[in-house]
C-alpha cells in the first residue's frame, strides 16, 4: 500500500515537471520609426542638409537597436521616412518613400538581416540624393513653396501609423507652419493651419497671454492617434526676435497637446552631439 502512495506522488511530480509553466510575459509590441521631412527654404541654411541627413542616420540607429533587441528573425518593426507636401516639389516623392520604407515583419526570415544591412548602408546615399533633388536650381527663399506639416497630419498620419505598434514621429523642421498657396490655408476663428498669426505677437512682452486670451494658434486635427510620441527636431527662428524659439516651441506643444498626444520633444537646433543625446532621452523616456 505504501509503495503505490509512493509510486502515486512520485508519477504527479513527474507530470507537474513535465507540465508547460504559466506565464505572464506578454509580447512586446512592434516599434513604428517615422521621420517627416521638411524640404523648404531652410535647406538653403549652410550645412542643413548634412545636419538633417546625420540625425535621420543617428535614428535609423536607434531603430536598428529595436529590431537586433528583438532578435532580427522576430522583428515586426517599422522604419521609414516621409515627406511633408510642396507645391512645385519636382522630386519623385512617392520613388524615395517606397526606397526609404523598411517593414521587418513582411521580410522572409532568410532576408530579414541582409534587408537591414543593406537598408542601413544605403540610406545616407539616398538621403543625399533627395536632398540634391529638392534643392537643384534653389538659391533663394521663393524658390521654394513652404512645407504643409498641417495637411500631413490630417491627410496620411494616419496610414502611417501602425495599429498595435509603439508609433515614434520625428518631424525634422524650423518649427512654422508656412507655405505659399492662399487655396491651401484654413481659418476657424483666430486658428489656422499656417503660423502666420505669430506676427501679431512677434515682439511683445504679453506674447503668451495675447495667444492664450485671442485663442491664437494651428487648427488640430480631429483624429485620434493612439501611442504616438512625437520629436520635433531642428527647430531654427527665422527671426531676431529673443522669444522666436519659446514661441516656435509653445505653438507646438498647445497644437500636439490638444490632440491628446502626451509624450512630446521640442528640440532646438544646435550641434549633433547635443541633439543625439536628446533623441536617446526621448526614445529612452517611453
Amino acid at each position: 500500500m505504501k509503495t503505490s502512495i509512493v509510486m502515486a506522488i512520485i508519477a504527479a511530480l513527474f507530470i507537474s515537471s513535465c507540465s508547460p509553466k504559466n506565464t505572464t510575459t506578454e509580447e512586446k509590441q512592434p516599434e513604428n520609426y517615422i521621420i517627416l521631412l521638411d524640404l523648404s527654404d531652410r535647406l538653403l541654411n549652410g550645412g542643413q542638409a548634412e545636419q538633417d541627413i546625420q540625425i535621420a542616420a543617428y535614428i535609423f540607429e536607434k531603430y536598428e537597436s529595436v529590431v537586433r533587441n528583438n532578435l532580427i528573425i522576430n522583428s515586426k518593426d517599422k522604419f521609414r521616412i516621409v515627406i511633408a507636401p510642396q507645391e512645385r516639389m519636382e522630386v519623385d516623392i512617392g520613388r524615395y518613400e517606397n526606397e526609404l520604407y523598411l517593414d521587418m515583419y513582411k521580410i522572409g526570415i532568410a532576408e530579414k538581416r541582409i534587408r537591414l544591412e543593406n537598408f542601413k548602408t544605403s540610406l545616407s546615399c539616398k538621403l543625399g540624393q533627395l536632398y540634391s533633388e529638392a534643392t537643384k536650381n534653389r538659391t533663394k527663399p521663393s524658390d521654394f513653396q513652404g512645407a504643409h506639416i498641417w495637411k500631413y497630419f490630417n491627410d496620411y498620419l494616419s496610414g502611417d501609423v501602425g495599429k498595435d505598434c509603439v508609433n515614434q514621429l520625428f518631424i525634422i523642421t524650423d518649427g512654422y507652419f508656412d507655405f505659399e498657396s492662399k487655396s491651401a490655408r484654413k481659418t476657424q476663428g483666430n486658428r489656422t493651419t499656417t503660423s502666420n498669426f505669430l506676427n501679431t505677437v512677434r515682439g511683445k512682452a504679453n506674447w503668451k497671454e495675447m495667444i492664450e486670451k485671442q485663442d491664437y494658434g494651428i487648427i488640430p486635427i480631429g483624429k485620434t492617434f493612439d501611442s504616438l510620441s512625437v520629436c520635433l527636431l531642428e527647430i531654427s527662428p527665422k527671426y531676431t526676435n529673443l522669444d522666436e524659439t519659446e514661441m516656435l516651441c509653445y505653438i507646438w506643444q498647445k497644437w500636439l497637446g490638444e490632440m491628446n498626444i502626451k509624450n512630446i520633444c521640442l528640440i532646438p537646433h544646435s550641434g549633433l552631439s547635443k541633439m543625439e543625446g536628446q533623441i536617446d532621452s526621448f526614445i529612452g523616456g517611453k
